[in-house]
C-alpha cells in the first residue's frame, strides 16, 4: 500500500497473499510443508495449531509466515541461524 500523503511512509506488503510472488510462495509453500515433516520444533508447532482444529491450509500459512520471518531476521542481522533464538518456546 502507498500513502497519498507527502512525507509519510509507504508500508511494505505484509501478507502472503495472491498479489505477492507467485514464485516466491511457491517455494516458502514447499519449504513450509517439508519443515513440518522434517523439524522437531516446526511439527510440533503445527500439532499445536492443528489441536486448536485450524485446518490444514492455514497451518501451512502459519508455517510459511514463520519461515519468511526467519529468513529476514537472518539476512537483516547477518548472523547464522540459531532455532534456540529464533523459535523461542518451539527450541
Amino acid at each position: 500500500m502507498r500513502s497519498c500523503w507527502p512525507g509519510r511512509v509507504a508500508q511494505v506488503e505484509r501478507y502472503l497473499n495472491r498479489s505477492c510472488d507467485d514464485q516466491l510462495r511457491q517455494l516458502l509453500c514447499w519449504c513450509a510443508i517439508t519443515a513440518m515433516r522434517t523439524d522437531a520444533q516446526f511439527q510440533a508447532f503445527a500439532q499445536r495449531l492443528a489441536a486448536r482444529s485450524k485446518p490444514h491450509k492455514v497451518i501451512i500459512v502459519a508455517v510459511m509466515r514463520k519461515l519468511r520471518h526467519i529468513v529476514y531476521g537472518v539476512w537483516k542481522n547477518q548472523t547464522d541461524y540459531d532455532p534456540a533464538k529464533v523459535l523461542g518456546s518451539l527450541a
